[in-house]
């Protein structure tokens, strides 16, 4: 009987260190995604600097739209306007993945028993409860476009970027 509970012991390490690589797995999956989006952001706001830059500060005195007037800045404001949309809908799908991630790791996380109190330390749970739940939040709400995120970060950039074309 005590060496079918030796097995046992030895199956259910094998479970915990197959559950500890997969959630390896995820969090480096986590990190591609997360370094992704911060890449789209990027290159979104290096395109708008750049066209704020060309527009403030005149190396000619004739930047290409305002050949055009009226319809050269129209023209560009409904370009910065595609990139700006463009560039939230590909981060929004980014953190889309990332959501997804995140459920498998805190699936994973509660198979440990990382949720479970008293399980790894007495009295208490070894993550937040709240973490349980990590990758649920709602993605296409209104508030989370006003949020500390790059998504507001790339709206308000474009924004600014148009404002300075009018200006």
């Amino acid at each position: 009987m005590s060496k079918l509970k030796g097995e046992n012991k030895i199956i259910e390490d094998k479970k915990i260190n197959v559950l500890i690589h997969f959630q390896n797995v995820q969090y480096q999956e986590l990190f591609y995604r997360r370094k992704f989006e911060f890449h789209i952001f990027l290159w979104t706001a290096i395109i708008f600097i750049v066209l704020s830059n060309s527009i403030l500060i005149e190396t000619t005195k004739n930047v290409l739209w305002k050949d055009f007037g009226f319809c050269g800045k129209l023209l560009m404001s409904g370009l910065i306007f595609f990139i700006s949309i463009f560039s939230i809908k590909w981060q929004n799908k980014e953190r889309e993945y990332s959501h997804r991630t995140c459920k498998v790791i805190a699936k994973i996380s509660n198979g440990l028993k990382a949720f479970d109190k008293n399980y790894y330390i007495k009295g208490d749970t070894l993550f937040p409860k709240k973490w349980k739940y990590w990758g649920n939040d709602d993605l296409y709400i209104l508030s989370r476009y006003f949020k500390a995120n790059f998504v507001t970060v790339t709206w308000i950039l474009g924004l600014i970027t148009i404002l300075i074309l009018w200006l």
